[in-house]
């Protein structure tokens, strides 16, 4: 399953539908809302916000792509004595989407079936036995704890975004957020920024300097204005959902930026979410999450559990290994320099 292209039509949203007071699956009414970016909730523009039901609790909409123009798309089905449920959609810009670099998703499982496998690993269910409401929750919250702390592993970012924007002229820091200047999910690391040459067709891109915080503290004369920058630092904020770019010296002209950044796996928001990754990720989801759910169901914890858990989290991280190229003096290589000769039909060698 792909990330849906933010703006566009042609999407179909679905949620199972369940009975509060019977626990069974719903028959009546649904009515869908729409939120999104953690914006104003609204009822939805589609069939009057109806949704469509497709049997056995399943009811289905068709948002209007102004509907979809967002970072993130809540939507909310409601209905007369049922459970409330959101499927929260992240979605991605056609540039994006274009320029992801990375292994392709082949396995997509939802998060019920996931914590149902692996609550089957550690016993807790049979095989036959299906996922309670408690369990789901209880499941649900581990795995968003699972995928949000994986965030902070960069061996576990699998694919890189370039995003391209502008910079204004005279500005030293933009934001990096849904609905900022950089319009995007806040990435935790920049692997590089560049900047479009002025000028030049095709643009020729110009690599920035990545500064850590001393460096940047470093700066003595940090509005010192330039007409093309040399170095950026980035850094996440603690009060937003958003990051803080810093470029130095601050261009006096407008720029075209380009933005590379790796790209987490989405944390869920529900049971029916979908849990997305290329090869490898589906077996470190299962026994880590196992893992994760020995403790808050008392179960001890399985002898070989562990090391499978291990196994597969180092072969989901493997592919994403970029080792360095260690750099050699040339003063310490031996010269081969050398050259044909017509006249002997021969090459010589010097050192």
């Amino acid at each position: 399953m792909a990330i849906p292209i933010r703006n566009t039509t042609g999407w179909v949203i679905g949620a199972q539908m369940i009975s509060a007071s019977t626990g069974v699956a719903y028959g009546g009414t649904v009515t869908v809302y729409v939120t999104g970016d953690a914006g104003t909730q609204v009822l939805g523009g589609y069939n009057g916000g109806v949704a469509i039901a497709e049997g056995n609790g399943y009811y289905t909409y068709r948002p209007l792509q102004t509907e979809t123009d967002f970072t993130y798309v809540g939507f909310t089905f409601v209905g007369s004595g049922a459970i409330p449920t959101t499927i929260q959609v992240p979605t991605e810009t056609a540039t994006q989407a274009a320029a992801v670099i990375g292994t392709t998703t082949t396995l997509a499982y939802t998060v019920r079936s996931i914590i149902t496998d692996a609550l089957q690993e550690i016993g807790v269910l049979a095989g036959e036995e299906t996922l309670t409401a408690a369990q789901g929750q209880i499941g649900l919250r581990r795995v968003q704890q699972m995928i949000d702390a994986w965030a902070a592993d960069q061996l576990t970012l699998s694919r890189q975004l370039r995003t391209v924007f502008s910079w204004p002229s005279n500005v030293s820091a933009v934001q990096v957020g849904p609905g900022q200047t950089v319009d995007m999910v806040r990435p935790v690391w920049v692997s590089e920024i560049t900047y479009v040459n002025p000028g030049t067709n095709p643009g020729v891109e110009v690599p920035l300097g990545l500064m850590d915080e001393d460096a940047y503290a470093s700066i003595s004369i940090k509005g010192l204005q330039s007409g093309l920058p040399m170095q950026a630092f980035y850094q996440t904020n603690l009060a937003d959902a958003n990051g803080t770019l810093t470029i130095w010296p601050v261009p006096n002209q407008g720029l075209t930026m380009v933005l590379y950044t790796p790209q987490a796996v989405g944390v869920p928001a529900t049971l029916d979410s979908v849990l997305l990754g290329p090869e490898g990720y589906q077996s470190a989801f299962l026994y880590q999450l196992a893992l994760r759910l020995c403790m808050p169901f008392g179960v001890a914890v399985p002898d070989l559990l562990p090391r499978m858990a291990a196994t597969a989290f180092d072969a989901m991280k493997r592919p994403n290994v970029e080792p360095g190229v260690m750099g050699i003096d040339a003063a310490l290589s031996p010269g081969l320099g050398g050259g044909y000769n017509i006249l002997t039909d021969s090459t010589t060698f010097s050192r």
